[in-house]
């Protein structure tokens, strides 16, 4: 089992966002822009944020 330090979270119809909040709040209106980016085209894997 391999221990990671950040979430992961799943996008329907997009790439996974990795996201590095552990103790950090993430706002909804943030968390849908990151939703929304993730979905766009041009995304390879996934879409890494680090507040």
């Amino acid at each position: 089992m391999k221990d990671t330090s950040y979430k992961v979270l799943e996008v329907a119809g997009g790439k996974p966002v990795k996201a590095w909040i552990d103790g950090v709040p993430l706002d909804p209106g943030a968390r849908e822009q990151l939703l929304n980016t993730a979905r766009m085209p041009f995304i390879f894997k996934h879409l890494a944020v680090m507040p």
